[in-house]
């Protein structure tokens, strides 16, 4: 099972339900996904939510193969806590996705600590569900997160 979520954010992130709802047609996978304030219906994806409860979304992340999703961190974390594959597609300014591109400067973050796949073109998001498999995630140890997240927010100044 595949579960999206692009989380709770006012703004539409209909580029990643479009490019989502098109490969699952042609996908073996079930999806589930969480559609928030995306304007776009998906004609393929048979489980849509607009939001899930908290704990709800938790069971969902604990029982899915691959998760997609925004780069919210609190979805990021639960996911690193369960050590499930990641494949992060950060909302940006330019599509209207978010006020600010915080999101896309998490993504290197993840990336760079090998914790993610970060597509950033969405036109590579279905060759990530076929590779993130072989992604190994490790938790962060007691203490580094924390230190990275203030780390991250110090510098959104610049």
């Amino acid at each position: 099972m595949i579960f999206v979520t692009v989380g709770t954010h006012e703004q539409q992130f209909d580029r990643l339900i479009k490019k989502v709802d098109e490969i699952s047609a042609k996908n073996k996978h079930e999806f589930i996904v969480q559609l928030g304030y995306s304007n776009y219906k998906p004609k393929n994806i048979k489980k849509t939510y607009k939001f899930i409860p908290y704990d709800e979304t938790l069971n969902i992340i604990k029982n899915s193969d691959i998760i997609i999703t925004h780069c919210g961190i609190g979805t990021v974390l639960s996911c690193i806590r369960y050590k499930k594959p990641i494949i992060v597609v950060p909302r940006q300014r330019r599509f209207n996705e978010h006020t600010n591109d915080h999101q896309m400067q998490l993504a290197k973050v993840l990336e760079n600590d090998k914790k993610a796949i970060c597509i950033y073109d969405i036109n590579y998001l279905e060759r990530a569900i076929k590779s993130v498999k072989k992604l190994k995630i490790k938790s962060y140890k007691q203490g580094n997160i924390v230190q990275k997240i203030l780390k991250f927010i110090d510098n959104l100044g610049d």
